[in-house]
Order: C-alpha cells, then sequence, then structure tokens
C-alpha cells in the first residue's frame, strides 16, 4: 500500500470519528435541549400558580379591608343614632329609658366581644361585617361561652368556610319583598360525644329559590367533602340549614367550655 493510500484510509477513519462524535454529541444535545425545554416549561407552569395564587391571595386582602371600610361606616351610622337616642331621652329626662337603653348598649358590646374571641379571625370579621354587606337581613349568632373553635380538635378554617359559605348563600338569597327584613338565626354547638362541631341556620322571611340553589352549588357544595355535610330543608316560613364538620383526630383533645347559656349577637 503506497504511503498516500494509508493517508487517506487515516482519513477517513478520523473522518469517521468525528462523525460517530458529532452524532452522539449531537444526541446529548438533543436530549439536553429536550430536559432544558421541559425544565423551562415546569418553571413556567410553578411561576404561573404562584402568580394566580398571590393574586388570590390579594384579591382577597382587598375584599377583607373593603369589608372593613364598610362596617367602620355602618358601625359610625350606628354609632351616631345611639348618640341621637340618648340625647333625646336626656332632653325628655327619660331616666328609666336611659338606664335601660345604656345596659342593653352594654349587653351587645359584650356579645360583641365574645364574638371577637371564638378563635378565628375571618369568622369574627365576617360577623361584624355582615350588616354592612346584607342590610336587609338581620342576625342573631348564638353559641356556648367559652367556644373558640381554634382549640377545638377540628379543622377550624375549613369549619369557617363552611360556615360563610353556608350564611352568604342563604343572605345573599334572602329578598325581603314583602317590606320586612329576613331574620338569619345561627346556631353554634359542639357535639363532644358524636366528635363534631354544628351549626343550625334558619333564614326566616322571602327569599329566591333559585338564586339559592344556584349559590348554593357555587359556595357550599365544593365545601362538602370528607366527611362535612350541610342539609338543607325548607320551612314554613324560609330555609333551614344543618351544619356538621367531624373533629380530627390527632388534632389534640377538647377544652372544657362552660356549661352556661348561650350567648347571643343581634346585628341590625
Amino acid at each position: 500500500m503506497k504511503l498516500r493510500d494509508v493517508h487517506r484510509v487515516l482519513a477517513s477513519a478520523v473522518l469517521a470519528g468525528i462523525s460517530a462524535w458529532l452524532a452522539v454529541s449531537g444526541q446529548a444535545f438533543a436530549q439536553l435541549a429536550v430536559s432544558a425545554t421541559a425544565a423551562f416549561g415546569v418553571a413556567v407552569l410553578f411561576w404561573r400558580a404562584a402568580r394566580r395564587a398571590e393574586q388570590a391571595r390579594e384579591e382577597e386582602r382587598v375584599k377583607i379591608y373593603r369589608l372593613i371600610v364598610e362596617w367602620l361606616r355602618h358601625d359610625r351610622h350606628d354609632r351616631m343614632n345611639e348618640i341621637q337616642v340618648l340625647l333625646g331621652y336626656l332632653k325628655l329626662n327619660k331616666a328609666d329609658r336611659l338606664r335601660s337603653y345604656l345596659e342593653a348598649t352594654r349587653d351587645r358590646l359584650i356579645k360583641e366581644g365574645r364574638i371577637a374571641r371564638l378563635g378565628v379571625p375571618e369568622l369574627t370579621v365576617f360577623l361584624h361585617t355582615f350588616g354592612a354587606v346584607w342590610r336587609h337581613v338581620r342576625l342573631d349568632v348564638r353559641f356556648p361561652d367559652g367556644l373558640e373553635l381554634d382549640r377545638l380538635p377540628l379543622d377550624a378554617r375549613r369549619a369557617v368556610k363552611t360556615l360563610v359559605g353556608v350564611m352568604e348563600a342563604l343572605a345573599s338569597s334572602a329578598s325581603g319583598d314583602d317590606g320586612l327584613p329576613a331574620s338569619l338565626t345561627v346556631e353554634l354547638a359542639i357535639d363532644a360525644d358524636g366528635g363534631a362541631f354544628l351549626s343550625a341556620m334558619r333564614l326566616a322571611g322571602t327569599y329566591e329559590k333559585q338564586l339559592l340553589s344556584r349559590l348554593w352549588n357555587e359556595r357550599v357544595r365544593p365545601l362538602l367533602r370528607g366527611g362535612v355535610t350541610a342539609d338543607r330543608q325548607e320551612t314554613a316560613d324560609g330555609v333551614s340549614v344543618r351544619v356538621r364538620v367531624p373533629f380530627v383526630r390527632g388534632r389534640g383533645k377538647m377544652r372544657a367550655m362552660d356549661r352556661g347559656e348561650p350567648s347571643c349577637l343581634s346585628i341590625k
């Protein structure tokens, strides 16, 4: 074999080796590109999810701020009315009525303080701002003295979401077409033997059945999982709902509550 033939063979071998290396490198590069693209896609999905979550939290904060502002306006209006009543009794020298009115105001403030000690800020804010949002509905809340949801062996926030969802659906469907405000009574209780947190609600007055059904499907039904139930029944003068939220095992023992008459909060 001549020298130039040897050179040709060596050159061919080198070229073949380079081609093979490029082929392998190209495959590796392609795999790397695919992996990088997938990683980038996952990162984008996570970023979008985080962005949506942050937007949802911001919208929730704005909603709470607006509720508080509306409640402050509503509360200021009520306080001004109370002052006018007090001034009227003073001018008329109605000492007995003035005393009774002051005692009733004191009792209401005490009951509002008990609401603030229910243990879940979302529920406290919702109850105190209820009258500012649904002015055509009178709210009565009854619960045992010493009830603190965050000390019970249950998912307190989940229980509150269910309560709020049901109350929003009932209050929003109340129409008040008869010229009288509707009445929403909410009772909170503990079934220690059955291991559950209970609530009985009753809406008395006219309401829109189709609207209630739609709001129920949108706001209440998605929350009914993990043993949480909400049974709705029509009554002669409105609708009633019984909510049951089971205790969660491993959440600790239930703290004993005072065995007294249930306290009541009325918001006009």
